[in-house]
């Protein structure tokens, strides 16, 4: 039988990352796909890229379409869009009329997104995505490992510190994506990682470490800290969406803001393993259930 073509228009940056793969993976089951990376054509070529295809569907990851240079230029009206909560803005008046006339469908894997696209009139969908847990063993008291991937100047290690208390850390695995932001010397060991690393020996340091510090103050999906999630790594996170959908701060890991202030006593990874377990466990299944839903949303014309 014969799939239904679906053209997926994602970004250069992820085909790096691997950060659309899961997604991919699960529409090359029901769909022939053409995967296009946006930032390769003009907005003219695109269009006429996608039209060549005749596809059944068009999905674009991330960044919407232009209302006025590929929605009402694109042959295929069964449009859909998985818009991000890092970094998305509300619609403006004009756009948001746009996209609701267009029959636009909107997937969303944030909570607060999927609340937001309730109180426009277009189809959407919230999923939660999730990893098959994988636990090993846990530490039953300090001094613990950190492992801080820098993304963003706000989330240092010196608010980790005020955060955690210096007197519970003995190491700190560090890499930085906005260059080495540590600002002294520390009666703790750090090891610096190399700007590259293996996806291998990323995991491998991952699994090395008690506590896993969430690199962003929100996140659209959120697979860095979802993977460490898997390893049953307590997880230190900013209080916002996605990583606040999956935590309960003092059960499976630790919600902070601004403050960096802890509002629950610090345990150990041992004495949180099991709401760990339990709450992986439930995202899991919870996830393995409704993904199926994804194609006929996918299909289904309103």
């Amino acid at each position: 039988m014969t799939k239904p073509k679906l053209t997926f228009i994602g970004r250069q940056y992820h085909s790096k990352t691997k950060s659309d793969q899961m997604i991919l993976d699960i529409l090359e089951k029901q769909f022939s796909i053409n995967l296009i990376r946006r930032e390769q054509y003009t907005d003219t070529e695109l269009v006429a890229r996608i039209n060549s295809f005749h596809p059944e569907v068009v999905f674009f990851w991330c960044l919407p379409p232009s209302t006025t240079k590929h929605l009402w230029k694109i042959k295929c009206k069964n449009v859909v869009w998985a818009p991000m909560w890092d970094g998305f803005k509300p619609l403006k008046f004009r756009k948001r009329m746009l996209l609701t006339s267009s029959k636009l469908k909107v997937l969303c894997f944030s909570k607060a997104l999927y609340n937001y696209f309730l109180t426009t009139k277009m189809p959407c969908q919230y999923w939660q995505c999730a990893l098959k847990p994988s636990f090993e063993s846990f530490k039953s008291k300090p001094p613990y490992t950190l492992f801080l991937w820098q993304r963003e100047s706000q989330i240092n290690l010196e608010n980790i510190i005020k955060f955690i208390g210096i007197e519970n850390i003995g190491k700190v695995i560090y890499k930085s994506e906005i260059g080495n932001q540590l600002k002294q010397s520390y009666p703790f060991e750090i090891e610096l990682l190399s700007d590259w690393l293996t996806t291998e020996d990323y995991r491998q340091k991952i699994q090395e470490s008690d506590f896993y510090i969430a690199p962003r103050t929100a996140e659209g999906i959120g697979f860095s800290f979802l993977e460490a999630m898997s390893y049953g790594k307590v997880i230190l996170a900013y209080n916002e969406s996605t990583m606040n959908e999956y935590l309960i701060d003092g059960e499976n890991g630790y919600l902070f803001d601004e403050s960096f202030q802890m509002k629950t006593l610090l345990k150990s990874p041992l004495a949180l393993s099991e709401k760990m377990k339990e709450h992986a466990n439930h995202a899991y299944l919870n996830w393995e259930e409704t993904k199926s839903q994804i194609v006929p949303f996918f299909l289904k014309r309103y």
